[in-house]
């Protein structure tokens, strides 16, 4: 019986939905893509913004509490010496004889691939926007 007294809820809770939706869809009809500019927001950062994917990718040889802390050491150092992750993390490799007999520099590269990085998040989102296309077409 307690079902009853939840209706009362449904309105309130589906004009928050809508008005939510609402603003996302203006926000999103002004948007525009300048994909320099990101690739340039991207490149301030050094490398930091690959940090897990490193991490990740580390952990596969040295495991997951190592990858972090060696990961951690190596953004510390990106901001205190203003040298690139992707440059650090060669040297660390290149220095650790299990890392160096593990991984080659060429594995290592699509790591810092902003186009590599984006394709998990393309692969979901591509499908929901293709129903979306369908379901609510222009």
């Amino acid at each position: 019986g307690n079902w009853q007294a939840e209706l009362a809820e449904w309105v309130g809770l589906w004009t928050g939905v809508h008005a939510g939706l609402a603003a996302l869809a203006d926000a999103a009809s002004g948007l525009q893509v300048d994909r320099q500019r990101m690739r340039a927001n991207i490149d301030a950062l050094q490398g930091r913004v690959y940090t897990e994917a490193c991490t990740v990718r580390l952990a596969a040889v040295i495991g997951r509490p190592r990858a972090q802390a060696l990961l951690e050491q190596l953004s510390s150092r990106v901001a205190a010496e203003g040298r690139p992750l992707q440059a650090l993390l060669l040297e660390a490799v290149a220095g650790d004889s299990q890392l160096a007999a593990a991984l080659a520099p060429a594995d290592l590269a699509p790591l810092f691939d902003p186009a590599v990085a984006a394709q998990p998040a393309m692969a979901r989102a591509t499908p929901w926007l293709a129903a979306l296309a369908r379901e609510f077409p222009r």
